[in-house]
């Protein structure tokens, strides 16, 4: 009988489930992607007033806030710094040298405090940049390079074995991030990474000055160690000129998987010209509190980035990076989500964390903090769903599931995904590489929190599969990250609501489901996760 009854409330709890308000997210997206907001550029004014939006909302929505002094607030201390045209960038050989133009043959990934070269400085190349162990790979093994500035090409080795860098899926070792990080772990005074990728496609080039274009953040208490440049491949040759190799060699070598590491007999010089500014950041953050007394002391996270880029190069006469689609979408989603949740006269049973983020753009900054300062427990924390790339073309019938192939216990996606007549695909070749880390999801799966980005796949009810990739693969090169990703560019908001509609049933089976997710020991998050649940004891 006591089961019967069980059944019967989990019935009438999920009849009670209003489905998500198509006109309520067109009007938060009409205003988070408004001009007025120019680009809603972390620490701007915009940015300032789509945080105060936010928590507006969840306030009328009676979402309890969990930030600082009992606001939905949680402040940020970060750091700014905007590299100037005047900076001088030379590489000298024995008898010669060639100067290097800002945001035409070099562009800049991260800098800190400590990026005066004013010294010439030894150049060294190390291969991909690459030290994992679990791989018995080293890029460093044979090379010394405290003090010097290391040369390192985009990318990892060439694998087809799921057992050596996951085969033909790139692992976290290809980002940027972790590149700069082992050559700081290595004593580096620098990095340049050289982006391969642009030598068949000098478009990819275009599209890499948009995106580095802007100010460098850090987090005032954790600022960058070295400096980190990207370098157009075309501008390449004077660096590899007096070490017996050219890159096409070099190329050629790394396709064969027989790179080493080697002396460039080159130096390095970097005297930059600055702005600097120091100011607080905002997360907007609150809680929904769980209806179980078991389990309310646990949570699901569900985050969403609502910065995007601000004001920069030009497309036409236009120069707003609006963000419509990133991810002024995916935050009214999750409005909508928390709306709904809180009408429901039964709340799912653990609590539910709503995380509107900052500089997420420039390094998963706010995310990064979340996970250093959280509202609650990591370890209490049992999945992060992040909300980054909504459906804006058509209605779906499969879904990409970032992050689920580290994972077990997802029995409740599963669920879900077959009462909605989806099913599960594969990551799109034009993705980003290694897509796993290019959003929040990543700051809390690094910090052992299981996570989680739900995407719509290539199979769509209007279009063939090739017609999909084809609008996916014009979006991803001509309106993501540029002034084109606004009010221009045409949203089917009844994909977006299907979308709303999924990821709100995700989030609930979650929070209902006494089953928490795991990293599967094979996980490169999986210590992580046992270092943040040790805490528990």
């Amino acid at each position: 009988m006591r089961v019967y009854l069980y059944i019967i409330t989990l019935l009438f709890a999920s009849c009670l489930i209003a489905e998500i308000n198509k006109n309520n997210i067109i009007s938060h997206v009409n205003f988070l992607a408004s001009d007025f907001l120019a680009g809603r550029l972390t620490g701007s004014f915009g940015s300032e007033i789509a945080a105060k939006y936010l928590a507006s909302e969840l306030n009328k929505y009676g979402v309890k806030p969990i930030g600082n002094d009992g606001t939905f607030y949680h402040y940020i201390p970060m750091h700014s710094t905007k590299i100037l045209p005047e900076t001088k960038l030379t590489i000298y050989s024995e008898n010669n040298f060639r100067e290097y133009s800002l945001n035409e043959d070099y562009l800049i990934y991260k800098i800190s405090h400590q990026i005066f070269l004013s010294r010439r400085t030894e150049m060294v190349f190390a291969g991909f940049g690459i030290f994992a162990p679990e791989y018995d790979y080293n890029d460093y093994l044979n090379i010394d390079v405290r003090g010097k500035v290391v040369v390192v090409l985009d990318g990892e080795p060439f694998s087809t074995s799921p057992v050596f860098f996951d085969g033909e899926r790139p692992t976290t070792y290809s980002s940027y991030e972790t590149k700069q990080l082992i050559a700081v772990s290595r004593g580096a005074s620098a990095l340049i990474i050289i982006s391969t990728k642009s030598i068949s496609n000098q478009r990819h080039w275009e599209k890499m000055i948009y995106n580095y274009q802007f100010d460098d953040f850090s987090l005032a208490y954790n600022l960058n160690k070295n400096l980190c440049i990207i370098l157009n491949p075309i501008a390449s040759d004077f660096i590899f000129e007096q070490s017996g190799y050219s890159l096409n060699q070099i190329l050629e070598l790394a396709k064969n998987n027989k790179l080493s590491s080697f002396p460039l007999n080159t130096f390095f010089e970097f005297k930059p010209q600055v702005e600097r500014h120091d100011f607080l950041a905002v997360n907007v953050v609150g809680i929904i509190q769980g209806s179980n007394e078991k389990l309310r002391d646990s949570y699901v996270l569900v985050s969403a980035h609502y910065d995007h880029l601000g004001v920069g190069i030009p497309s036409g006469s236009d120069s707003i990076y609006n963000g419509l689609t990133d991810n002024a979408l995916g935050c009214a989603v999750t409005l909508e989500i928390a709306r709904n949740i809180m009408e429901h006269k039964i709340k799912p049973k653990r609590s539910i964390i709503f995380l509107f983020t900052t500089a997420e753009e420039h390094g998963l900054l706010g995310s990064t903090y979340y996970c250093d300062y959280p509202a609650r427990p990591l370890f209490k924390t049992i999945l992060n769903i992040n909300i980054d790339g909504i459906a804006f073309l058509d209605r779906f019938k499969s879904v990409v599931a970032i992050g689920a192939e580290f994972l077990n216990n997802l029995d409740a996606l599963d669920s879900v995904l077959k009462n909605n007549n989806l099913f599960l695909s594969e990551l799109p070749s034009f993705a980003l590489d290694n897509s796993f880390s290019y959003s929040d999801n990543y700051s809390f799966a690094k910090n052992g929190v299981p996570a989680l980005l739900i995407m719509d796949g290539l199979d769509l009810e209007n279009f063939t599969p090739e017609e999909a990739y084809e609008k996916f693969s014009h979006y991803a090169n001509n309106v993501y990250h540029t002034p084109n990703d606004n009010f221009k560019f045409q949203v089917n908001y009844d994909a977006t609501l299907q979308h709303a509609n999924l990821l709100l049933d995700i989030v609930v089976a979650f929070a209902n489901s006494p089953i928490q997710p795991m990293w599967k020991q094979t996980s490169p998050f999986y210590d992580a996760w046992l270092r943040i649940n040790a805490q528990k004891k």
